[in-house]
């Protein structure tokens, strides 16, 4: 519940254009995902922005700009 309440502060006073809540990047931990969510097209998984431009991921990734 702590979290939840945490998420919805976040949104509200993050700069980020976009909150995912619910999606954990695979290789930071970020939680939740902020900005703009890149979804595995073979597996599920997800990966934030920087971590997409840095780790090399086996498939192709998927842009998520907007929550879902």
């Amino acid at each position: 519940m702590v979290k939840d309440q945490l998420a919805k502060k976040l949104i509200k006073t993050s700069r980020v254009d976009s909150v995912h809540l619910g999606f954990r990047c695979i290789v930071c931990g970020m939680e939740p995902l902020t900005g703009i969510r890149y979804h595995c097209s073979q597996r599920m998984v997800d990966y934030c922005e920087n971590c997409e431009a840095t780790a090399e991921a086996p498939f192709p990734l998927v842009q998520i700009r907007n929550p879902e």
